[in-house]
């Protein structure tokens, strides 16, 4: 009985020590031959650590020169919390030599950690120059490899937090995805013992998918860039206003969805029948958020749900509230917009667990953005943003059904973050 109780205690001193060390400790380090050697940041500030500090080191924010020396760090001050910004940088060895030249895109620290989404709490640091891409992020706790992602191919697993990309085109975007996992038992949701262990014995009897998947919980970040050719130009553009749109919905591929539960009156329900595709008008969810200038607002849809009996006849056909979508924490500040989706619909027709996301989402003026989320791995989720005045979309996240047990809160969910250097 003794170890029943000693065992979750144990985690959870260890989960607080490490979650202090964490918060006291916010340093990124970078590789060999690099000219920065860290970042500090604290919620108000940003500090470079240089690796030589006899090189002459230039440092311009908004196309204003904000430091020019040979120190070992420079500090960037009285800055917001939780916000990006992109320095220009030229390093020069000494007068002969040509000086490097840098743009860096990094953060402050958020003054709340208070979020579901371990992601949140990962700062993310991006390098770009004529030669190479260098990404750079903060480990995620019990997870031992990254997989990086460039347009869609492999091109790296890597142990250490950082991925330098020296085959670059400089006239073509780049989206960088990085995959990891890890188990279901270092969550930061809390004590998962129970909850490892009932999603290990559903892994048991589930066909056509890996047991292990049941008890890992994933992770994607994903980093959009526009051509080198545009983002290292030294004349920097104006900041324009910008109007957004997201879209967010959950929907099932199959035509014809079967009940698991043979005693249901309903022995099947009626799929949506497509694939991923903004444009659709078939979902089980949709939610739209619209953002003018200063004007923000959420247009939800629920889809119908049909169920239908042995034979596929139609039995009975519901659709559920909309109350479940939420449009929470709106912040308008002087060149941002932040506000958190909320999302909990259920079947209409049968008992069964929610279909349950949520979503952060930052915009900027400069056309920056900073999106993440967590959702149940069932069903497809998807996930779009443009500026009102385009007509295309961006693929923000995707996500495939893994099958509607998926939705069960034993099983492990899925972290995402999007952001974009622009």
């Amino acid at each position: 009985m003794l170890k029943r109780y000693i065992i979750p205690m144990v985690s959870f001193i260890g989960g607080t020590v490490w979650l202090l060390i964490k918060k006291l400790n916010r340093r990124q380090s970078f590789p060999r031959g690099f000219p920065i050697g860290s970042i500090d940041r604290t919620t108000d500030s940003v500090i470079f650590h240089w690796k030589d500090p006899r090189s002459r080191h230039l440092v311009y924010k908004g196309g204003k020169l904000i430091y020019d020396g040979d120190g070992a760090k420079f500090t960037d001050t009285r800055l917001n919390p939780g916000t990006n910004y992109v320095y220009t940088m030229k390093v020069s060895v000494d007068r002969k030599s040509k000086p490097l030249y840098l743009k860096v895109q990094t953060s402050t620290a958020m003054e709340s950690n208070k979020t579901e989404n371990v992601l949140d709490q990962v700062y993310f640091t991006t390098v770009l120059s004529h030669s190479f891409i260098l990404l750079n992020w903060e480990p995620i706790e019990g997870v031992k490899e990254y997989t990086v992602y460039r347009n869609g191919a492999k091109v790296a697993t890597v142990a250490d937090t950082f991925f330098v990309d020296r085959k670059i085109r400089l006239k073509e975007k780049a989206d960088y995805l990085i995959r990891a996992e890890r188990p279901l038992t270092q969550s930061d949701e809390g004590l998962n013992e129970g909850k490892f262990v009932a999603a290990g014995f559903v892994g048991l009897f589930k066909k056509g998918n890996r047991e292990k998947d049941e008890v890992m919980e994933r992770f994607h970040f994903k980093k959009m860039i526009d051509p080198l050719e545009d983002l290292l130009k030294e004349e920097p553009e104006e900041d324009r206003p910008k109007d957004w749109i997201l879209l967010y919905r959950t929907f099932l591929k199959k035509k014809w969805i079967k009940n698991p539960n043979p005693a249901s009156p309903y022995r099947y329900f009626k799929g949506d029948g497509r694939y991923f595709d903004p444009e659709s008008d078939r979902y089980r969810t949709s939610a739209r958020v619209t953002v003018a200038n200063e004007d923000v607002q959420l247009e939800s849809d629920i889809g119908k749900t049909k169920g239908y009996g042995r034979f596929r006849n139609l039995k009975k056909e519901e659709t559920a509230s909309a109350e479940g979508i939420q449009l929470e924490n709106l912040q308008v500040t002087d060149g941002k917009v932040s506000f958190l989706v909320s999302h909990s619909v259920k079947n209409p027709l049968v008992t069964s667990p929610a279909v349950d996301y949520n979503v952060r989402v930052n915009l900027y003026q400069n056309g920056f953005f900073d999106i993440s989320g967590v959702h149940d791995q069932s069903p497809h989720h998807e996930v779009y943003l443009k500026q009102s005045s385009r007509r295309s979309w961006d693929i923000i996240h995707l996500a495939e059904n893994e099958g509607l047990e998926w939705m069960s809160d034993t099983m492990a969910s899925l972290y995402w973050r999007v952001s974009n250097f622009k």
